[in-house]
């Protein structure tokens, strides 16, 4: 559902802009791929881990530019330079823990037969995660959707995540997501 939705909406945005969706696609996935050489990537090949948004190992904070970018791709059910890197680096293996983007990757590389599970937590809202995938949400996580995330994933471990922002992993999934 999310994907097809995602593709129609960015496929009228690509039309008003004089390009058809698979161009987007291109420039997206060219622009993820000079993101993760700039900004660095959230896939640690030692913990076997793909963490979210502004985590990235050599610049998170202006990497957010490309997480809003891989996020884009990850709606629609793509593998983005960061998910290449765990191709190249870990294929096959279950993935020990993706956080919110990290979680979107981490499914989308189940879905895609690059990695044979992972355990994910907080995958972003409307997603619904593969089988082959431990998905935990949040209950006050805003990025999940909260309780409502289960709405997607009634089969998801749903957890007291009350410690504010409510979206931190080590806070509030324990310390699986920590770089």
């Amino acid at each position: 559902m999310t994907n097809a939705y995602t593709q129609e909406e960015l496929g009228r945005f690509a039309k008003k802009n004089g390009m058809t969706l698979t161009e987007l696609n291109i420039l997206l996935t060219v622009n993820s791929f000079i993101g993760r050489e700039f900004a660095g990537t959230t896939y640690n090949s030692d913990k076997n881990t793909i963490t979210g948004f502004a985590t990235r190992d050599k610049h998170p904070y202006l990497g957010i530019f490309w997480d809003v970018n891989d996020t884009i791709l990850g709606y629609q059910g793509y593998i983005d330079a960061v998910g290449f890197g765990y191709i190249s680096q870990g294929a096959g293996s279950s993935i020990n823990a993706g956080h919110s983007l990290g979680a979107l990757r981490a499914s989308n590389l189940v879905a895609r037969g690059f990695a044979s599970g992972a355990n994910i937590y907080s995958l972003p809202f409307g997603n619904v995660s593969e089988t082959g995938v431990n998905t935990t949400l949040g209950m006050f996580d805003p990025v999940n959707g909260g309780v409502l995330g289960m709405l997607f994933n009634p089969f998801a471990l749903l957890v007291d995540s009350n410690v504010f922002p409510y979206h931190s992993c080590a806070e509030n999934y324990g310390d699986v997501c920590a770089r």
